[in-house]
């Protein structure tokens, strides 16, 4: 699941990468979220909308990109009873890194949704910079969960089970 609306690529490779993962089997969902959204209404009707997609698609497993859909996916993952969250967060952008009223109030809230949604078992959390995972430790988010850190540009190994049994629904958000 992913928001294209919001993509930080051209369209052109992200029709690409919608068809490679269709191909292998995947079903594609757009994602009705607003990247820099603060909205507390809009935040709700979001979470609640991948909550209920996680039912009805059963998923069992939501891998995250970025703070923000590491945050929602992980809490919606939780709220859905998903099993397992993996969050792969390539750095903490503006809200960490500025010191503007706004996005004190917005790392207050974060901060706090962080705690639960990377909480609970089942949940990894992969940072691209060792710097953030000390961010991450004083927040008290790395006591919840498992992290691991990798140089950019480090290639990601993918598994597969042999046993279609074991084979399981993802969601990428």
């Amino acid at each position: 699941l992913v928001s294209p609306a919001n993509a930080t690529f051209e369209r052109e490779p992200l029709r690409i990468a919608i068809e490679s993962l269709q191909a292998l089997g995947f079903k594609w969902v757009a994602v009705p979220m607003q990247r820099r959204s603060v909205n507390p209404l809009r935040e709700l009707v979001l979470l609640r909308w991948l909550v209920q997609l996680m039912h009805r698609e059963q998923i069992d497993l939501v891998h995250s990109f970025t703070l923000k859909c590491a945050i929602y996916g992980s809490l919606a993952g939780r709220m859905a009873g998903v099993q397992g969250r993996i969050n792969a967060v390539a750095g903490l952008g503006y809200t960490f890194t500025s010191n503007t009223i706004k996005a004190r109030i917005i790392r207050f809230i974060a901060n706090s949704m962080m705690r639960v949604a990377l909480g609970g078992s089942g949940v990894k959390l992969v940072l691209q910079n060792p710097d953030d995972a000390e961010v991450f430790r004083r927040l008290g988010v790395l006591a919840l969960t498992v992290a691991a850190t990798l140089a950019p540009g480090a290639p990601l190994v993918r598994a597969c089970s042999d046993d279609p049994r074991r084979d399981g629904l993802a969601a990428g958000f």
